[in-house]
């Protein structure tokens, strides 16, 4: 399941999640410059604290999230349940699976001199595509996406042969060191709006059927947190 929430809403929520948000967090987040930026860590801690909840049958604010060796963050209530979350100024996108789950949302920037990002963490096919691209900038943004979704679900660092991760369409291998247990991976691209676009990457026979996309209204937060059964009807 992924999930997208406008940022914009916050102001609306505000007052609903102070039960879900830890104290530790609540300092991490009087940390930052930017106000946006604490806004949209609280309320991803938040909607992570309330979807958990609803998946596991356990009260949301009794989730604990804690982080591995490796720096990924789980929940130790079920650790059989995994997610991946990815912001910008605009949106907070949430996936939440059974199995290893990564994703990725960016803003498309035609501005942004890409050139040499693509250089150093793109193959020469991938530079080839982005360049040929009728919108350079969308297919720079796409292929990134891929790259950085399949980084989130395979748990490794951006610097971990970053550029030798598969962002094309068709059939890849990666390196058995990075791929770990699962060796079938499908990277799923979608549009959020105009201007953002993301990936989701999951182990290809985990899933029977396409993941279900759905959009978390300020509506949705009051019911959440009113402990209705019926959150996702």
């Amino acid at each position: 399941m992924v999930f997208r929430v406008q940022l914009a809403d916050y102001v609306e929520v505000a007052n609903c999640l102070g039960n879900y948000v830890q104290a530790d967090e609540q300092r991490r987040a009087a940390s930052y410059y930017h106000a946006r930026h604490a806004e949209r860590f609280l309320l991803g801690r938040a909607t992570l604290r309330l979807v958990l909840g609803y998946l596991t049958g356990t009260p949301a604010d009794a989730i604990a999230l804690a982080t591995s060796q490796v720096g990924k963050l789980y929940c130790a209530n079920a650790p059989d349940w995994h997610f991946s979350i990815s912001y910008d100024d605009a949106w907070l996108v949430l996936a939440f699976a059974r199995v290893e789950v990564g994703v990725d949302i960016e803003k498309i920037k035609p501005e942004f001199a890409y050139a040499d990002v693509a250089a150093s963490c793109f193959s020469e096919a991938e530079q080839q595509y982005v360049t040929a691209a009728e919108d350079p900038a969308a297919a720079f943004f796409q292929s990134w996406t891929r790259k950085e979704a399949m980084v989130k679900a395979l748990g490794i660092g951006i610097d971990d042969n970053f550029g030798g991760l598969p962002a094309l369409d068709g059939r890849h291998t990666i390196p058995q060191a990075q791929a770990q247990q699962q060796t079938d991976w499908v990277l799923a691209s979608f549009t959020i709006d105009a201007q953002h676009i993301g990936t989701l990457a999951y182990p290809n026979k985990a899933m029977a059927i396409h993941p279900i996309f759905c959009h978390l209204q300020p509506l949705w937060y009051q019911a959440a947190v009113n402990s209705k059964t019926d959150l996702f009807g």
